[in-house]
Parts: C-alpha cells; sequence; structure tokens
C-alpha cells in the first residue's frame, strides 16, 4: 500500500501544471546602465570609492532597481561605509 502511495505521489508531481515562463525583466534606462557599467568596473579594479560614485549616480537614475540598490551596498560594505551600506538597504 505504502509503495502504491508513493508512486502515486510521483507520477502526480511529474505530470502537475506547467508554470508559465517568468516575465523578462525590464532594460535599465541608459543613463542607469552606463553608471551601473562604470561602478562595475571600478568594483573589479578595486576602486572602492569610485563604485560608489558611480553606483550612486546609477540609483539615482534608476531608484527602483534591486540589481543597483544591492551592488552600491556591496561597494559601500568594501569602502569601509557601513552606515551607508545599510541605509541604502
Amino acid at each position: 500500500m505504502r509503495r502504491l502511495l508513493i508512486t502515486l505521489a510521483l507520477a502526480g508531481a511529474c505530470h502537475a501544471s506547467p508554470r508559465p515562463p517568468p516575465a523578462p525583466a525590464r532594460p535599465l534606462p541608459r543613463a542607469a546602465y552606463a553608471h551601473y557599467l562604470a561602478g562595475k568596473m571600478a568594483m573589479y579594479q578595486q576602486d572602492w570609492a569610485a563604485a560608489t560614485v558611480s553606483l550612486a549616480a546609477a540609483r539615482a537614475a534608476a531608484p527602483d532597481e534591486p540589481m543597483i540598490v544591492v551592488e552600491l551596498a556591496r561597494a559601500q560594505v568594501k569602502a569601509k561605509d557601513l552606515v551607508a551600506a545599510s541605509v541604502t538597504l
């Protein structure tokens, strides 16, 4: 009986209704994307102050973009500005 229930549960899980594909993300505004890329490049070069400035400009251009907010907070932490990072998040 137990084996039958497990088999039925697995069969039901395999034939569940498919989920719709996720909606594509909307592109960033041009100015925000330019500042975001400049900030990411500064982070790769470990220039945390420049990264913070560029990512803050990107956030000003696209304030509701979570990707930019997270990267700005990361740059602020690397720049040892923990208060600003906690305010950003």
